[in-house]
């Protein structure tokens, strides 16, 4: 049904395209049918006119007016009577010559019937010409408007079904991709038989080479140390990013519910991206944030990750220990407290002391307020930056600590 829905609305698009030249072509007859389309009513009606008259040609086939001038100057008829001037016979004489010589009515009735039976005809075939493209307009119309009806129909009975051709198409496409990855996996599985072909060729020169003499025997050894080095960093690099990961979520976590006071936690993923979830029943949910609660998401992970740093990390080698910790960092804030409610802001205020060593923050003066009677005995120093340009801000000590 989609298919023969596709199929209509191509079809429609040619009947439109058929219309439009067929409109051109009917203007294009109208322009100059026009004079002629209002003439033939009347073309009718005088030929039906003139065939009711009883004309009657009453003048003598092959008479000319030569010979009847002849007859004149001469004076005497081919009957051999006389003919006088201004004699009956000699009027009568005139007046034929006055029938043939002269305009006959009979004559201009006669051509203008011809010439009105000629011209019927020619627009009898020109304004059928003109009709059938009409007629042809006509069932254009009816024909896209037949088409349109059939697509509603077909649009009703699929209108809650899939569309099959996108699953077609992704079906045509995953079944080339499949071809293609096979094709690609029998080459790689011969390059593969013949790599290992090549490796056994060379570990058994490479035993030969080893056993020739001390100074191959020691490289080999120590090659082997290496190799033991390096499995026993990885293995350790491994349990302790785990652990590190796992500590780190812990601090984030202790923070993160200091500060907020809903039913969410922490999850930090394998690439350190942090999200909020919310557990219902045993589900959990990654739920939406707004900035106030992202912004408090952000300053718990911040200061995880710096009370996680000022920790002794010890890492475990046999019967060895390995201290990898590091000294301690200071915690550096743009605007801790923007887009942070009084109630979120007390408590960042809290918490903030404890995070670091040392804390550095830069605040305006609207978000500092609500802050100031939590931080104000742990201040050591407070500056103000004086800004005069767009290039030029001073640092200016304040002393009413």
């Amino acid at each position: 049904m989609q298919e023969d829905e596709k199929r209509l609305e191509n079809e429609i698009k040619n009947n439109e395209k058929n219309l439009e030249e067929n409109k051109t072509e009917i203007y294009n007859y109208f322009h100059r049918l026009t004079k002629a389309y209002f003439e033939k009513p009347l073309m009718k009606e005088s030929l039906s006119y003139i065939n009711t008259l009883n004309l009657k040609d009453d003048r003598i086939s092959g008479l000319s007016e030569h010979i009847l001038r002849k007859i004149l100057d001469r004076g005497i008829c081919i009957c051999g009577n006389s003919v006088k001037k201004d004699s009956s016979e000699y009027n009568y004489i005139l007046k034929e010559i006055q029938k043939i010589s002269g305009d006959n009515l009979y004559d201009e009735i006669k051509k203008f019937k011809y010439e009105l039976e000629i011209r019927e005809k020619n627009i009898y075939a020109n304004i059928e010409e003109f009709e059938k493209k009409y007629e042809n307009r006509l069932r254009l119309q009816k024909n896209i408007e037949d088409k349109i009806c059939r697509i509603e129909e077909i649009r009703k009975t699929i209108r809650d079904k899939d569309d099959m051709r996108k699953y077609e198409f992704e079906r045509d496409e995953c079944r080339s991709k499949i071809r293609y990855l096979q094709e690609k996996i029998d080459i790689l599985k011969e390059n593969k038989g013949k790599c290992e072909k090549s490796k056994e060729i060379l570990e058994k020169q490479q035993s030969k080479l080893i056993s020739k003499t001390d100074h191959n025997r020691k490289i080999y050894r120590y090659i082997n140390y290496a190799e033991a080095l390096l499995e026993w960093i990885e293995e350790n690099q491994k349990e302790k990013a785990k652990e590190i990961k796992e500590r780190l979520e812990k601090k984030v976590n202790d923070i993160f519910n200091q500060i907020y006071s809903g039913e969410r936690i922490v999850k930090i993923d394998d690439k350190y991206k942090v999200n909020l979830i919310t557990k219902v029943l045993d589900n959990e949910y990654d739920t939406g944030k707004s900035e106030g609660l992202d912004r408090v998401k952000n300053f718990a992970f911040i200061g995880g990750l710096v009370s996680l740093a000022k920790e002794k990390i010890v890492s475990k080698a046999g019967d060895d220990f390995i201290d990898l910790s590091s000294e301690p960092y200071p915690l550096v804030m743009d605007a801790p407290f923007s887009n942070a409610d009084e109630g979120h802001t007390a408590k960042i205020s809290k918490v903030l002391p404890d995070v670091a060593e040392q804390v550095i923050m830069f605040v305006m003066q609207k978000d500092y307020k609500y802050a100031e009677a939590y931080l104000e005995k742990r201040i050591g120093r407070k500056y103000k930056l004086e800004k005069y340009s767009e290039i030029k801000t001073s640092l200016i000590e304040l002393n009413n600590l």
